[in-house]
C-alpha cells in the first residue's frame, strides 16, 4: 500500500498588504512524495520522487483547521512524517510550532508557477500580474510555464541531491534548502 511521506516544512508569514493580501495569513510549504514513486540519477542511483507544494494556507485557525482535516490520514497511515507513522495529535502538535515561529522572508521563497495550455486565458492575462510566460512542449502538448517574475526563486533550478552532483533540476514552487 502507498503512502504520502512528509520530509519537512516552512511556515511563512504573509503580513496584511503584502502582494494585495489583506489580513495576516499564514503559509505551510512542505517537502515531501510517494513511497512508491522514484526516479533515477545518470549514475543510476534511484531516489524518491520529492517536491515542495503549498500544504496549508490561510489565517492561524484556517490553517488549523486544515491540519485537523489532514492529520486524520495519519491515523490510517497513509501520511507519514519521514517515512514514519506518526499519531493525528503529533501531527497537529507540528503544526502548532510552526505557526508558533513563521518565517517572514515569503518573499524570497514562494513563487507562483503554472502550466496550461497554450490557448488558456491566465495567459492573456499573465502580464497585468507581473508574470512571465514560457512556451513548453510536453508530451506532445503545446503548453504556457505562467510564472511569478516577482521573486527571483521561481525559475532557479535546485539540485535534487542536496551537496550532491546530480544533474536533475527541478523548478519548484516553493524554494527552500536548509542552512
Amino acid at each position: 500500500m502507498s503512502y504520502w511521506i512528509e520530509y519537512q516544512s516552512a511556515c511563512f508569514l504573509i503580513p496584511d498588504g503584502f502582494r494585495g493580501v489583506k489580513g495576516t495569513r499564514f503559509l505551510i510549504a512542505s517537502e515531501g512524495g510517494s513511497n512508491n514513486l522514484t526516479q533515477r540519477t545518470p549514475a543510476g542511483q534511484e531516489l524518491r520522487v520529492r517536491e515542495w507544494y503549498v500544504s496549508m494556507v490561510g489565517r492561524r485557525d484556517d490553517v488549523l483547521r486544515q491540519a485537523v482535516r489532514i492529520a486524520g490520514d495519519c491515523e490510517g497511515m497513509s501520511l507519514r512524517l519521514n517515512g514514519r507513522s506518526v499519531t493525528p495529535e503529533a501531527y497537529i502538535r507540528r503544526t502548532r510550532r510552526l505557526l508558533a515561529k513563521p518565517r517572514a522572508d515569503a518573499d524570497e521563497h514562494i513563487s507562483l508557477v503554472a502550466s496550461v495550455a497554450a490557448g488558456h486565458p491566465l495567459i492573456g492575462r499573465a502580464a497585468l500580474f507581473g508574470m512571465t510566460t514560457v512556451p513548453e512542449k510536453r508530451f506532445g502538448e503545446e503548453l504556457v510555464h505562467v510564472y511569478s517574475a516577482l521573486t527571483s526563486c521561481s525559475m532557479r533550478p535546485r539540485p535534487l541531491l542536496s551537496g550532491g552532483s546530480a544533474a536533475i533540476w527541478l523548478r519548484p514552487c516553493v524554494s527552500w534548502t536548509s542552512a
